[in-house]
C-alpha cells in the first residue's frame, strides 16, 4: 500500500539490489541479511535482489492506494473413470436318470454358490427312471443321490439360467457374464479467497498414521493422502492475473506397501503437476492427462479340466479389469471488487415470501447424467 513499508529475510548475504523504478517503491538496507521495501505512489516496478553465491531472484511490486487486492478461486477437481470390468463363469449340474449318474461343476467364483453344511436345500421334483420322484436327501448341504439333479444356491451376479431335460437327461446351468463401466465423479468443488501473492492451500482426504520403528523407541507420523491442490494468485495490472497450480491426488497402496517390525507401511499412488499461467479475469484453466492406468486379470480354472479347448470354459473362471483414470481439474480466478460507498450487502429477509410459481419444478433441457433414475 502506498506509504507503508514491508520488511524481508534473506537466507544468504545480499550482494546487490536494483529497483527500475524509484518513484513507485525504493528499499532501505537494515543488513546484509535484510532489507525495507517502501511504496511511495500507485504503480508498478520490479525488484532484483543478487546474493554471495552469485544467483538472484525477481519479482514484480505492485503498489496499489488502497492496499492488497483478493483473489476469488472456483476450483473444479473431477475424475474422468473410464475403466470397464469383466467377468465370466458357468456353473452347471447333469443328472442321467437312467444310468444313475449325475455331475456337478461348481467353478471358483461362478454364478452359484458352493454348498456348506449349514446350506439349506429344498426337496425338489425330479425325473429319476422316467418317473417322477422327489428326492429326499441333500437337506444337509450334500449332494444328492446318483441320478439326481442337485439344486444350485445361487449367487447375487447370476445373470442368466437354463434348465432342460428329457426322460434320459435332466440338466441345469447358471451363467455370469457382468460388464460394467463407471462415469466421471466431482472430487472436490471448493470455493477460496486468498490475497494477491500469497498462497491459498486445500485438502480434501485424510492422514494416515505410519509407524517409523527405530532402535530404542518407535513413533508415528501422519502422512496426508487425497485431493490437495495450491494456488499462488498475483494480481498483475488492472485485468490479469499471475497464477502458480499445484494440484496432487494420492491414495495409500497397501498392496506394494512393506512391512517392517510387524507393522505394514504402505506405498503411496500419486498423480501430481505444477504449472504457471497467466489469465484474465474470469478466464478458466483446466489442466488434464493425468492418467492412471491399471489392467488386471485374474483366472481360477480346474486343473487340466480348465486348459481344454472350447469345453475349458466350463471349469474356470475369468476375470478382467481395466481401470483408466483421468484427473481433470479446472480453477477459475475472480478478482474481488470492493463494495461502493453508497454500497449495502443484500439481507436475506429483505425479499418478501416465496411464490408459487418459484417452487414450481421444472423439466430439465437436458437431464443431468449423474441423478438416479427410476
Amino acid at each position: 500500500m502506498a506509504g507503508n513499508s514491508q520488511v524481508f529475510d534473506f537466507a544468504h548475504r545480499i550482494r546487490r539490489i536494483s529497483v527500475a523504478d524509484t518513484e513507485v517503491a525504493d528499499i532501505q538496507v537494515v543488513n546484509p541479511y535484510q532489507i525495507n521495501l517502501i511504496g511511495h505512489k500507485e504503480g508498478f516496478t520490479t525488484l532484483a535482489v543478487w546474493d554471495n553465491q552469485g544467483s538472484y531472484i525477481q519479482r514484480q511490486i505492485r503498489v496499489d492506494q488502497f492496499g492488497k487486492q483478493q483473489v476469488l478461486l472456483n476450483v473444479i477437481v473431477a475424475e474422468l473413470n473410464r475403466g470397464r470390468m469383466e467377468s465370466q463363469a458357468i456353473n452347471w449340474d447333469v443328472a442321467f436318470p437312467k444310468w444313475n449318474f449325475s455331475l456337478v461343476g461348481l467353478g471358483p467364483g461362478g454364478a452359484a454358490t458352493p454348498y456348506t453344511a449349514s446350506s439349506t436345500l429344498v426337496a425338489p421334483t425330479l425325473l429319476q427312471n422316467g418317473a417322477t420322484t422327489t428326492a429326499l436327501g441333500g437337506s444337509s448341504g450334500q449332494l444328492l443321490g446318483a441320478g439326481l439333479l442337485t439344486p444350485f444356491l445361487l449367487s447375487p451376479t447370476v445373470n442368466y439360467g437354463i434348465a432342460a431335460g428329457n426322460n434320459n437327461i435332466q440338466t441345469q446351468s447358471m451363467f455370469n457374464f457382468l460388464e460394467s463401466h463407471n462415469l466421471a465423479k466431482i472430487l472436490a468443488q471448493p470455493h477460496m479467497l486468498a490475497n494477491s501473492g500469497e498462497k491459498a492451500e486445500f485438502l480434501s482426504g485424510g492422514e494416515i498414521p505410519i509407524v517409523v520403528a527405530q532402535a530404542l523407541n518407535t513413533s508415528i507420523v501422519f502422512k496426508q493422502y487425497g485431493t490437495s491442490v495450491i494456488f499462488v494468485p498475483t494480481v498483475v495490472g488492472k485485468d490479469d492475473i499471475e497464477m502458480e497450480v499445484k494440484p496432487e491426488v494420492s491414495q495409500p497402496d497397501f498392496a506394494n506397501g512393506v512391512s517392517m517390525f510387524g507393522f505394514t507401511v504402505p506405498a503411496f499412488v500419486t498423480r501430481r503437476a505444477q504449472t504457471f499461467v497467466r489469465l484474465k479475469n474470469e478466464q478458466t484453466l483446466i489442466i488434464a492427462g493425468l492418467i492412471l492406468h491399471t489392467k488386471t486379470s485374474e483366472v481360477n480354472k480346474t486343473p487340466y479340466l480348465g486348459d481344454l479347448p472350447v469345453l475349458g470354459n466350463l471349469f474356470k473362471h475369468t476375470s478382467y479389469n481395466d481401470t483408466n483414470t483421468d484427473l481433470v481439474m479446472s480453477v477459475t480466478p475472480q478478482i474481488v471488487q470492493p463494495l461502493p460507498s453508497n454500497g449495502r450487502i443484500a439481507d436475506p429477509v429483505d425479499r418478501g415470501p416465496i411464490n408459487q410459481q418459484e417452487i414450481q419444478t421444472e423439466r430439465l433441457a437436458q437431464p443431468d447424467a449423474s441423478r438416479p433414475r427410476f
